[in-house]
């Protein structure tokens, strides 16, 4: 006697999951829409700063009157929903091309929900596993610089294929700014079982050798298959910036 609670709690966790995922509906015929409720694009190689795949679920009005779908909703901003229509007619279908957005390496899960006059919400779930073989960011979208001064700038690169150290990255620079690059740091190495890639931190060094900049100043860091890194380089001429030490953020704090 014992058990019998114990099982009655295993199959209420079981019918939750079921429910989240939108296989209850199907399970018991509650919903008025058959599926498939779930998508699983499987691993998909991000190349750039980030890829977008998309998907088109298919639903059929099982009842005898029309189904109106009065708004969606997304578990995150990477994924957006349209829909073919917004009222379904009995034994019609309307289409939900569902397009997420993947710009970081790992496995991703989200669901966009269909809200339906007089019935139960639907959740669509949407599963991808994304691999990016190299990624470069920056601790700053821009940098700010002062005349005769050298300033610490902090990049990240993502290795998907390997923990050995990557090569030092191409570097260019407008005019008049001077970018020496220090080295490789290993922050995190892979973890293959779950498509993480090694994450390294370079740190460079930034020297502005005149008293202006152009407008567009800028500075690209090249590596291997990555996106291009483009950071903004801005002339830190008030009060409002603090002139910069030569030491890098992490090591100041």
């Amino acid at each position: 006697m014992r058990r019998v609670p114990l099982i009655l709690g295993l199959l209420l966790l079981l019918l939750a999951g079921a429910a989240a995922t939108g296989w209850w509906y199907m399970a018991i015929g509650r919903h008025p829409f058959s599926g498939p409720f779930r998508h699983d694009f499987g691993e998909v190689a991000i190349t750039g700063r980030a890829v977008t795949v998309e998907h088109t679920f298919s639903l059929r009005n099982r009842t005898d009157t029309p189904i109106v779908i009065e708004n969606s909703r997304s578990g995150c901003g990477c994924a957006v929903a349209e829909l073919s229509t917004d009222t379904v007619a009995p034994g019609e279908s309307v289409e939900v091309r569902v397009a997420l957005t993947l710009s970081n390496a790992g496995r991703k899960v989200t669901n966009v929900t269909l809200l339906l006059r007089d019935h139960d919400p639907l959740p669509l779930v949407v599963v991808a596993t994304s691999i990016k073989e190299t990624g470069l960011s920056a601790s700053n979208d821009e940098v700010r610089l002062f005349p005769e001064r050298t300033t610490p700038l902090l990049i990240f690169a993502e290795v998907q294929s390997t923990d050995e150290m990557p090569p030092p990255p191409e570097i260019s620079a407008t005019e008049g700014i001077d970018v020496t690059f220090v080295g490789w740091e290993l922050l995190a190495p892979r973890r293959p079982e779950y498509k993480h890639a090694a994450r390294w931190r370079g740190r460079t060094r930034v020297t502005l050798a005149r008293e202006t900049l152009d407008l567009d100043a800028h500075i690209r860091v090249e590596l291997g298959d990555a996106e291009p890194l483009v950071v903004l380089a801005k002339l830190a001429h008030d009060a409002m910036h603090d002139p910069p030490t030569d030491r890098f953020p992490a090591e100041s704090r």
